[in-house]
């Protein structure tokens, strides 16, 4: 997503002062000449943290482009501990044979990927689509309030929780 990325672009140690927000994604650009080009993202997704999920929730937007040729991907290290190409189906089979944990944000967006064998159905796929809807999960909680799940719009118990 960056264009007129020069020889070195960002370092290491800039993008964790970005994630850390220490420096922002405009200085970052403005230090090494980077235009951002967004013109290929498509909005997937809208999901917010359900109420009751600790102190901090998170009002979250998702989107999704085609990786660009170039510079390797890496993950923050802090947030996400692990990074590794995979289709989404054998993603979601080894979330599923409990491998590899996965959140319902996650899963819902390999399910949207996994039919599709190529970038651009998916993105197609993007493009023909609704706007996409907010998506507040509710928390199933036992008897003494412990969490035990998390029920999503659509499931039977969800209008039956408690927000």
């Amino acid at each position: 997503l960056l264009a007129q990325v020069p020889c070195g672009g960002p370092t290491d140690e800039e993008r964790r002062a970005v994630h850390a927000g220490a420096l922002s994604m405009v200085e970052l650009c403005r230090r090494h000449d980077m235009r951002l080009d967004l013109g290929g993202m498509r909005y997937l997704a809208h999901w917010v943290t359900p109420v009751g999920e600790g102190t901090r929730r998170f009002d979250t937007r998702f989107f999704l482009a085609a990786a660009p040729t170039g510079p390797d991907a890496a993950h923050d290290e802090s947030e996400t501990v692990e990074s590794r190409w995979i289709a989404p189906g054998m993603a979601l089979d080894e979330h599923g044979g409990g491998a590899i944990a996965l959140m319902p944000p996650t899963i819902d967006t390999l399910r949207f990927l996994a039919p599709h064998d190529s970038v651009d159905a998916v993105l197609a796929a993007v493009d023909a689509a609704d706007l996409p809807p907010r998506i507040e999960p509710r928390l199933r909680r036992r008897a003494d309030g412990r969490v035990v799940g998390v029920a999503l719009p659509g499931d039977d118990d969800f209008e039956a929780l408690d927000v």
